[in-house]
């Protein structure tokens, strides 16, 4: 995956599993909703 083209990883269903954000790595549990931010590094940073 390019993230300078497409910061979201989504499955092939189409939903949405992770993306980059500027706080780094955010993750959305399927099951209870909750938004979990894994911090990182940003090499090219916008």
């Amino acid at each position: 995956m390019d993230t300078t083209e497409d910061p979201q990883v989504r499955c092939d269903c189409g939903q949405l599993v992770a993306r980059l954000t500027s706080l780094g790595v955010e993750i959305k549990c399927k099951r209870c909703k909750r938004i979990t931010i894994i911090p990182v590094k940003n090499k090219n940073p916008k």
